[in-house]
């Protein structure tokens, strides 16, 4: 059997990671060992005092290999522990299960299942009591049972439920948005959104919000955040609002926001130097794109028979 403690009080300050706290107050405990040659079996448990979890969970046909159960158990601002560990293979196979299909290298149609997640469940947050009566976490149907996937919620049922109204005020402003490789074009729209609540329309449950919503129709570019294959290529903000007084503080905004961006995703250098692309370039790329869009869309529309000549063939 191998085992091995974490000790989870630690934060990274430029990247060296620095303990801040005993083990004692947050930490986990690690074990495994090979039940059989061909399957290696584990668990932990973990423990956090002072946090402000309130629940009770039991749960299997979780995990890596949907073949653990987890018993967690939060009383607030006390301790939150939670216990994980494999199930034996004649439970699992007694779990429901999730049929599927794959084509092998071989060219030929091969069948496989696993065991569907089941999950007993009282959890309490947000105001609300949520309950899961053996029902899988990962996915919602509307033809779910209420009583056994549900929540009640005391703020909506004490003070009703919450309202949102949006307002625009004028006209959309036209405006750009200045950088290194020139300007974008972007439209400005003050709005007003106002937050209350069905039975307390006013203070302290009622929220009003003045802003401008800034659109950029071709996007200004930004490095992708490459955590995923899909982002790894350019990225590019299209909108945002900002809570500032005139459109000129949310012009300037819009373009600190994509320096940051710059920044963040890229570097110091990409922040400070034009990109690589100037900005009628990609302008005239998006016009390009769009109209070409628009053409598609007249073309598969005119090869698209009509139900009055539908009519007149029938006849």
């Amino acid at each position: 059997m191998h085992t091995f403690w974490i000790n989870r009080n630690y934060k990274y300050t430029d990247d060296k990671k620095e303990y801040t706290g005993t083990i004692l107050k947050e930490g986990e405990f690690h074990w495994s060992y090979d039940e059989t040659y061909t399957r290696r079996c584990g668990g932990s448990f973990s423990w956090h005092f002072g946090t402000y979890f309130c629940h009770v969970i039991v749960e299997l046909g979780g995990g890596d290999g949907n073949d653990d159960i987890e018993i967690s158990i939060g009383i607030p601002y006390i301790v939150s522990v939670w216990f994980h560990h494999t199930l034996p293979s004649w439970i699992v196979k007694r779990l429901p299960q999730h049929t599927y299909s794959f084509r092998g290298r071989d060219g030929k149609i091969h069948a496989g299942s696993y065991a569907e997640e089941r999950e007993i469940s009282f959890r309490i947050h947000s105001w609300a009591l949520w309950w899961l009566i053996w029902m899988d976490d990962n996915e919602w149907k509307n033809t779910d049972s209420k009583w056994r996937r549900g929540s009640f919620h005391i703020d909506d049922v004490i003070l009703g439920r919450r309202k949102y109204l949006c307002e625009n005020i004028g006209e959309p402003i036209h405006s750009y948005v200045h950088m290194l490789e020139g300007e974008y074009p972007v439209v400005l729209q003050k709005q007003r959104q106002t937050w209350w609540r069905n039975r307390w329309s006013g203070w302290p449950f009622r929220m009003v919000r003045e802003s401008f919503d800034v659109r950029c129709s071709c996007g200004i570019p930004f490095p992708g955040k490459g955590t995923m294959s899909y982002n790894c290529d350019d990225d590019g903000l299209f909108g945002t609002a900002f809570d500032v007084e005139t459109p000129e503080e949310a012009c300037v905004n819009f373009g600190d926001v994509v320096l940051e961006y710059r920044k963040q995703y890229g570097s110091q250098q990409c922040r400070d130097e034009p990109w690589k692309q100037s900005a009628q370039e990609r302008i005239r790329e998006y016009e390009t794109h769009l109209a070409e869009k628009r053409n598609q869309v007249g073309v598969d529309s005119d090869s698209t028979p009509k139900q009055s000549d539908n009519l007149k063939k029938i006849r």
